[in-house]
Parts: C-alpha cells; structure tokens; sequence
C-alpha cells in the first residue's frame, strides 16, 4: 500500500490522472480520433428507440391477444356472452374517439406524436383493463371487453402505421474513412 499513499494529495491524483489520459490519447490511432462520435451516437439513439417502438408494439399485441383468450372464456362462464361483441364494439369506438380527439390536440402530425398518442390511449385501455379486474359488481365483464376493444383499435393503427424511422438512411449518415 506504500505506493498509493501520494494519492491521498488531490493534486497528485489529478496530475496522475490527466498524465494517464494523455497518454491513452497518444496511443489511439488517428482513425478513431477522427470518427464522428456524435453523428454515430444519435444513429444508435434512433435504432434503440425504432427498437423500443417495436417492442412496446409487440408486447402490447401480445397482452392483448392473451387477455382476449382469457377474458372470453371468462364472460361465457358467467353467461354474459352477449356482452363481448358490445364491449369490443364500445371499445373500439372510444379509441378512435380519444384518438381524433388526441389529433386535434396535436396538431403536428409527426410520427413521434403518433407514437405518444397509441401509447396514452393504450395505457388508458390497460388501466381501464386493470380497474375492471378489481371492480365489485356485474359490470367487470362489460369493461374487460371495452379495454379489450380499444387494444385491438390502437393495435390495428399502429400496425398500419407507415415506417418512417429513417431506417434506410443509417447506412448513409456515418461516412467510412
């Protein structure tokens, strides 16, 4: 321990430190000094965040599909099976009410607006999904169902979204040295 006992000096250590940082800058080659760190850092933000939408698209297609099976067979045990084509029907309506409401809010039509309006509308499904789950009385079923339409709404526009993440064009803003 006799050899780190100067780095107790704050001076020493930082000289230290600042003598190692040169160093290491000597030994990188000229290539990677001048590689633009930045324009490949926002290319990699962008292709996590394509990579982000695409799960959260997908995960929320698969919570949907399996409360779906698990919720029908559910209201037929009850006998209410004529509350499940109402349910979707009601659901579906809502979304696209709360999405044209959310467009006339918006009023740029970005394709990150786009994102954020799904994802609030699907959250408000999910929480309406959740709420149900813990409701006391006979009208649970009924709202399952309405949560269950409005996924399968958000779900069926967000598919047909059109890809414009500029996926293409990441080969392109890195230039090879």
């Amino acid at each position: 321990m006799e050899g780190l006992e100067g780095f107790n000096d704050p001076g020493k250590r930082l000289a230290f430190l600042n003598y190692t940082k040169d160093k290491l800058w000597a030994a990188i080659p000229g290539s990677v000094k001048q590689f633009p760190w930045e324009k490949a850092e926002s290319v990699a933000l962008r292709k996590l965040l394509v990579i982000g939408k695409e799960t959260l698209k997908w995960s929320l297609f698969a919570f949907f599909g399996f409360s779906c099976v698990f919720d029908i067979p559910y209201s037929i045990s009850r006998n209410k099976e004529l509350v499940i084509p109402f349910g979707l029907f009601v659901g579906t309506l809502l979304a696209k009410y709360l999405d044209q409401i959310s467009q006339e809010l918006l009023h740029d039509h970005k394709d990150e607006h786009v994102t954020r309006r799904f994802l609030g509308i699907s959250v408000f499904f999910v929480i309406v999904k959740f709420v149900s789950t813990f409701f006391p009385g006979g009208n649970s079923d009924f709202l399952l169902h309405v949560g269950n339409g409005g996924l399968m709404q958000v779900v069926w526009n967000w598919k047909n979204l059109p890809e414009q993440d500029g996926e293409s064009s990441t080969s392109e803003d890195i230039p090879a040295n």
